[in-house]
């Protein structure tokens, strides 16, 4: 096995931007898993920019947040694909309460509804977990719900993601960076609906260190989390960059 990437990123960090080329190999030599550097010789199909706008957002309770735009090549064993990756990482905090988000694009609304002021705590017999947040928990769900994987163009081997019921060995491959041996992975996780949402449930619109952040008839409330038993699960909306992908549907908890 022999893969390589040819890679240009631009990401904004707490008011720093930082561009970055990188171009390396990986492969496999007698059971040894070996990555280095390469020559950056293939050339890319266009810049990774990022929004004004976004690098201008603000929120009271920022802690850290991290914006990235990229575009590579990749090649493994003869087969060649090219992506663009986007991906935002949001740390909101107000001791002792941190909240962080996951998204694979510039649209912030979800961050802006977080507010980590004046919340007390509250246990409730049911909630609605906003899309964004259940995607967050669908790696962990293997085994526990009836989950498909959805189709890709590409894995981390070049081969095709195919449609099917997350069962067994994972077909697929997942390579997060080619400094790291790939690792046998479900792609593109989606719950398969069922049961009934209910609408008046408190929603639950972010995950928390220790829990999650409820809002209930306007208030804000943390609550805590020791197993998340899924009682329904709509359908899926908006795909969140979560192990090799999830996509966020409402669930009720």
């Amino acid at each position: 096995m022999s893969y390589r990437k040819w890679g240009r990123v631009v990401r904004w960090e707490n008011g720093v931007v930082v561009r970055v080329d990188e171009a390396g190999e990986a492969r496999e030599e007698d059971g040894v898993f070996i990555a280095e550097p390469i020559e950056h010789s293939v050339p890319l199909s266009d810049e990774p920019t990022l929004p004004p706008e976004v690098l201008r957002f603000a929120h009271a309770d920022m802690e850290r947040l991290i914006v990235s735009e990229g575009v590579a090549v990749h090649e493994c064993d003869g087969i060649r694909w090219s992506e663009r990756t986007r991906r935002v990482h949001v740390s909101l905090a107000r001791a002792p309460l941190r909240a962080t988000l996951d998204l694979a694009d510039f649209d912030l609304d979800l961050v802006r509804r977080i507010d980590l002021r004046d919340v007390r705590s509250r246990a409730f017999d049911r909630i609605r977990l906003a899309p964004h947040v259940f995607a967050s928990f669908l790696p962990s769900l293997i085994g526990k719900i009836d989950l498909e994987q959805m189709p890709a163009p590409h894995d981390g081997r070049g081969l095709p993601v195919e449609r099917r019921t997350v069962a067994g060995a994972p077909p697929n491959v997942f390579r997060p960076s080619y400094r790291v041996r790939p690792v046998p992975a479900w792609f593109n996780l989606r719950a398969v609906p069922f049961g009934a949402i209910d609408r008046d449930a408190p929603e639950a619109i972010a995950r928390l260190d220790d829990g999650l952040l409820v809002i209930d008839e306007g208030r804000t409330f943390r609550a805590p989390l020791d197993d998340i038993g899924i009682k329904a699960v709509g359908e899926a909306e908006r795909w969140y960059p979560y192990g090799a992908g999830s996509f966020g549907a409402e669930a009720l908890v």
